[in-house]
This record gives structure tokens, C-alpha cells and sequence, in this order.
């Protein structure tokens, strides 16, 4: 019985030195503390914002979720996850489809699954990548060529970093033996450089956790630190409140050389309510925002994770969370269902899935949003509304 309380006594020092040690090494960065955030109406954070549905018919279905948005020009290319398989839709700011990329199979310019997609604004093209091959198109969906690497590299997520060089992701994490971060030549398909986890990172989410605004580079690592890349270095502290902190300590002492016992750990404690999960991240001149899962408390199952974002104003130092932004210009209290996807320098860009109540339907049809009778047309069967924050 004594040795079981020396135990766990030495147990508890572990995670108390291992939180302290987190703690000490985030004191030099700045934090975006969640839990000083307040209800705040919308329209007091943002001038102006749209509601676009997105065309709807055969051609143009939004699957399972939008994984990703690009915005070029006058036009929002989507990568749309459906069931089985993924493809790139596109629609103009007004919502109305244009084409989708949608080549399943095994020839030249198909692909089988479809990782990642990105923009080169300087040639003018769309590049799809899957199993160690780029697909490039025009932007009115044209195939062009493609490209094969000598080795086939995993890919999660890819951001252009100039017409040379590609940035890669890997949340598998295997090739090169455990490198998360690759730099790839956009001619020759060829790493250049590996990362050999310079981040510390934390465990693998399989989620899109990096973002480039102008030529800076932020990567979250899943330990609530936004690293920059070109620094190496935290930069970002995103704190969520001691529930985290505990929760990401016991995380920790699950590790036992196997990281599938880690991500085990972190999806009980976020279906506990007692873990956060952050699954995108983006920047844009005034904004840091980031999507992040957390459980409702409703039932223990996958399906009571809510999409949740927070918002961080970079210069007034300020948070705002998607549950406790009032969206008075509709006449509601929240919106719980809206994900954000993309930006440019002045507009952040949003998709709502779901429907409204009767209730949520009435108050909105008494707002004068100049957009009410496009969101209350819509059914539910219909493809998302396109918000832009302004």
C-alpha cells in the first residue's frame, strides 16, 4: 500500500515538473487567451458581413465538409471532401459554380485520392497533389501536364511558398523518419530540406496546422504553440485554461514510445469535455483565427464535437470565440455551425452548414440583414452559405 502512494506521489511530480517545464517554455511568446473572451456583438468587431449560398445542382455539391478554401481573384476554389473521394469546386464571390476538378483514375492528369490542392499565382495555375505527383490545371480547370517525384512522400497539407518551393506537411510523419515539415522543389518534385522535428510536436491530429500570410509561416504543433517556421521558434501561446494544461500533461505521461496511445488519450479527453483540439489555422493582416473541436457535453460519440473558432485581433491584443459572437445584425444570440476557411488581406471567409429553428427563422425574418431572404430560401439540402467578415 506504501509503495503504491510513493508511486503515484513521484507520479504527480512528473506531471506537475512536466506542466511547469511547458509553462516556463511559453513565457516568451505571446498568448491568445481564450478564457478572457466576453460576448461581444458582431457587429462592433466587423463593418460588414455577407451570406452567399453557393449554387446548388449536380455538379456543384458540397460532400462531407470543405477542407480548405483558396481565394484568387474574383473566384473561391474549394477542396471538397465527399465519401469517397475528393475534388476541387469552384465558385465566383458571388456564389455562382464555375467548374470542378474532379479526374478519378489511374491516367495521366487522374488521381485516386486527392491530398491537397494550392494556387501559383504567378503562373497562373492550379496544382493538385496526390502520391508523388503534381497535377497542374489553369484556372478555368483545364488539365496542363503533371509532374512524378522519384519517391512517393505523404502529404497532408501544402503551402506555395515561391514559384521554387513548396512547403509540405506530413502528419503521418514517416518519411524521412520522423519529419513533419519538408521543403520541396517545385521543378523536380525533390526534398530539399527536412525539419527533423525541430518543433517538439506534440501528437499527430491529421489536421491543417499551417497557414502562410505574405512570406510568414506559422505552424501549430498540437501543444498549443504557433511556431513561426523561418524562426523556429514559438511565437503564439494559445492558452485554453487549466483543464487544458492538466489535460495536455496526462496526455503527455501516456507516451509511452508509441503515439497512438497519446492520440487515444487526447480523444477520450475531448470527449470528456476535458481537451481542446485546434484542426486549421490562418493569418491575414489584422487576424489570427483557428478552428478547434470541443465536446457539447451531450453524448460521448464523435457527433457531440462542436466546431468551435476564435478569432485574435494582432494589434488590439483581443480574442473573440464563435460561441460568444451575438450576431445582432440577424437577430440571433449565435451561430454555431459556421467553420472558417480562408482570407485575404481585409476579409475573413466562412462556411454555415445546417439549418435554422422556427424560432432562429422568425428572428432573422424580422432583422433587416440585406441578405435574410437568401438564408431563410435555402433548404436543407442545399449546399453551405459562403459568410465574408469584413
Amino acid at each position: 500500500m506504501k509503495i503504491s502512494h510513493i508511486s503515484a506521489f513521484f507520479f504527480c511530480v512528473f506531471i506537475f515538473l512536466a506542466c511547469k517545464k511547458q509553462k516556463d517554455s511559453n513565457s516568451n511568446v505571446e498568448v491568445i487567451d481564450i478564457t478572457l473572451s466576453k460576448d461581444i456583438k458582431v457587429s462592433s468587431v466587423f463593418k460588414n458581413i455577407k451570406f452567399i449560398p453557393l449554387e446548388t445542382n449536380k455538379n456543384s455539391l458540397v460532400g462531407l465538409h470543405i477542407k480548405k478554401a483558396e481565394i484568387y481573384r474574383d473566384k473561391i476554389y474549394f477542396l471538397n471532401q465527399m465519401s469517397s473521394r475528393s475534388n476541387v469546386l469552384c465558385f465566383d464571390i458571388n456564389g455562382y459554380y464555375q467548374f470542378k476538378i474532379d479526374k478519378i483514375g489511374q491516367g495521366e492528369g487522374e488521381y485516386t485520392y486527392l491530398n491537397d490542392f494550392i494556387i501559383n499565382p504567378i503562373t497562373e495555375e492550379i496544382i493538385l497533389f496526390t502520391s508523388g505527383r503534381a497535377i497542374y490545371f489553369n484556372m478555368n480547370g483545364n488539365y496542363l501536364y503533371e509532374k512524378r517525384s522519384k519517391e512517393i512522400f505523404p502529404i497532408s497539407q501544402v503551402l506555395f511558398l515561391n514559384d521554387s518551393t513548396y512547403l509540405i506537411y506530413d502528419n503521418n510523419a514517416f518519411l524521412p523518419t520522423e519529419n513533419t515539415l519538408f521543403y520541396l522543389d517545385s521543378r523536380s518534385l525533390e526534398i530539399r530540406r527536412a525539419t527533423n522535428n525541430m518543433f517538439n510536436y506534440f501528437y499527430e491530429t491529421g489536421t491543417s496546422s499551417l497557414s502562410i500570410y505574405r512570406d510568414n509561416v506559422l505552424f501549430y504543433n498540437g501543444n498549443d504553440t504557433i511556431f513561426n517556421v523561418k524562426e523556429s521558434k514559438g511565437k503564439y501561446y494559445i492558452n485554453f485554461g487549466k483543464k487544458q494544461e492538466q489535460a495536455r500533461c496526462l496526455i503527455k505521461s501516456s507516451y509511452e514510445e508509441n503515439t497512438e496511445n497519446q492520440q487515444i488519450k487526447a480523444i477520450d479527453l475531448l470527449m470528456e469535455g476535458l481537451f481542446n483540439i485546434v484542426i486549421s489555422l490562418g493569418e491575414n493582416e489584422e487576424y489570427i483565427y483557428a478552428n478547434y473541436l470541443k465536446d457539447s457535453g451531450s453524448n460521448k460519440n464523435e457527433e457531440s464535437f462542436l466546431k468551435n473558432f476564435f478569432i485574435y485581433n494582432k494589434l488590439e491584443k483581443r480574442t473573440y470565440l464563435s460561441d460568444k459572437l451575438i450576431f445582432d445584425n440577424l437577430g440571433l444570440l449565435t451561430i454555431r455551425n459556421i467553420t472558417l476557411i480562408g482570407s485575404t488581406e481585409k476579409m475573413l471567409f466562412g462556411i454555415m452548414d445546417g439549418t435554422f429553428t422556427e424560432k432562429e427563422r422568425d428572428l432573422i425574418s424580422q432583422s433587416d440583414h440585406p441578405d435574410k431572404d437568401k438564408i431563410l430560401t435555402r433548404d436543407f439540402e442545399d449546399n453551405p452559405v459562403l459568410l465574408i467578415f469584413q
